[in-house]
């Protein structure tokens, strides 16, 4: 039994909403947020310098991390197939970014945050639309 589209994208955001507000919304909680961060260690390197900042405070996931997941969620929703000239372009331009960083130097977050989400889209929409609900008539 898989779960509905909406839920799963829904709980994926939800996810991706608590990496970014968390460290803002609960340093009034150090131990919670210790453990948040270290759930959120075992799928992102969490280096403050390349996250997006809330007042002041990094997120949980690197801007490229939470990008690669909101562009999955993005395909999982709205459960597009694209093209595979679509995919290579998308993989393509996130990819480029990634080395044009490489060997320029740091990029400011919002970079990398369309970067991450260029990839997650690509990597998630050829898989996306088995998550589109049958209608059988």
């Amino acid at each position: 039994m898989s779960l509905p589209r909406g839920i799963l994208a829904i709980g994926i955001l939800s996810l991706l909403g608590l990496a970014v507000a968390a460290p803002w919304g609960l340093s009034q909680f150090p131990l919670f947020l210790a453990g948040l961060s270290a759930a959120f260690g075992q799928i992102c390197h969490q280096e403050p310098s390349r996250a997006l900042l809330v007042e002041g405070l990094p997120s949980l996931l690197c801007a490229r991390c939470l990008g690669a997941f909101a562009g999955g969620s993005f395909a999982v929703l709205m459960a597009t197939r694209l093209s595979k000239n679509w995919v290579l372009m998308l993989l393509a331009a996130g990819a480029s970014a990634w080395l044009l960083e490489a060997g320029l130097g740091p990029w400011p977050a919002e970079a990398r945050l369309l970067a991450g989400s260029t990839i997650g889209l690509a990597l998630t929409a050829p898989f996306a639309e088995a998550s589109k609900p049958k209608i059988l008539c």
